[in-house]
């Protein structure tokens, strides 16, 4: 970075390092204080260093790669140095040059730029229902939401979704960007900012797998009364758990705890935080590689009004809020 007292002049590792720098320093701060504005910004801040760092590893690949239509840069930049052969025949102008010229191509948008870095790439981690895309794809519904329209934000859901993004990200920049003071000296920074909210999500999330599992390992064929997992009914029967463990979250997309059943079923648990769903943004996006005998079971760790956990369950799964699994775990 060069600074006068007149201007700035920013590259791209620069950019991207102050944005997740940023972005996970307003998040350490909005989950201390349970603060919404700021993990508001914190997605605006993250989201661009995502994208920043996404068009830094086109950048070092192809520079042609970060423009939207590739042909029309190849006809400006040719354009460009034609018209000034004369005028400043030392001065050799590259395809990021355009940029500074009226009337500049376009670069690429979001959706495209990650589909792009995947395909061209060959990083299977942003590949599409991988763990770490489909968690980028949940950030930037929450950005486009903040942008252009109103939104509920869920603060726990926001700073959990955060937490998650932080180690897989920054492992992948860590492999893949070609700079060595960036990986020594800026992502251990964004980790170090980082890391007190990263610990206290990591709890949270590990004791609500803890209590779920606990709660699922006293299923033994009992009945219960009353209205459960979004069915109206008057016996419930549990099912007969004889396995429980929990799952590698890089390796099972949107699965948290797997149980085996004594009628040799599988029970595939998602736990959120929210219930929250943006288009397409459904659980239990990738359950084949279990069989078809499954049981989904979708537990919210908030409270839930009966038509919305019937709305839920609507999809074709079981659902439970956090009343209900206060309510079972009294039962049991």
């Amino acid at each position: 970075m060069t600074q006068d007292k007149s201007s700035l002049s920013i590259g791209l590792l620069e950019n991207c390092c102050h944005s997740l720098k940023r972005g996970y320093e307003l998040w350490n701060k909005g989950k201390e204080e349970n603060d919404g504005w700021l993990l508001k910004e914190a997605i605006f801040w993250v989201h661009h260093g995502i994208e920043i760092s996404l068009k830094r590893l086109l950048v070092q690949t192809n520079e042609y790669l970060v423009f939207s239509d590739v042909d029309k840069a190849l006809t400006q930049l040719s354009q460009l140095r034609q018209e000034n052969k004369s005028k400043s025949p030392d001065i050799q102008y590259g395809a990021l040059d355009l940029f500074d010229q009226k009337n500049s191509p376009h670069s690429i948008g979001f959706e495209k730029l990650i589909d792009r870095a995947a395909i061209m790439l060959k990083l299977t981690e942003l590949e599409k229902n991988s763990s770490l895309r489909n968690k980028i794809d949940r950030l930037t519904n929450y950005r486009n939401k903040i942008a252009h329209f109103s939104i509920k934000l869920e603060i726990v859901e926001v700073a959990t979704l955060l937490a998650e993004i932080l180690d897989p990200l920054l492992e992948l920049l860590e492999k893949n960007i070609d700079d060595a003071d960036f990986v020594s000296k800026c992502i251990p920074e964004i980790r170090l900012n980082a890391q007190p909210a990263k610990d206290a999500s990591d709890k949270f999330l590990f004791e609500n797998e803890q209590r779920i599992i606990k709660l699922i390992e006293k299923f033994h064929g009992q009945g219960v009364e009353g209205n459960l997992f979004g069915l109206e009914n008057t016996g419930f029967l549990l099912p007969i758990v004889t396995k429980t463990k929990l799952i590698n979250k890089n390796h099972d997309v949107g699965i948290d705890i797997i149980a085996e059943t004594a009628e040799k079923k599988t029970l595939l648990v998602q736990i959120l935080s929210s219930d929250l769903l943006f288009m397409g943004d459904l659980p239990f996006k990738i359950t084949t590689k279990y069989g078809e005998d499954v049981i989904k079971w979708l537990v919210i760790m908030k409270p839930l009004s009966l038509q919305r956990i019937q709305e839920l369950a609507n999809i074709g799964l079981l659902v439970s809020s956090l009343n209900e699994i206060n309510s079972l775990e009294r039962k049991l």
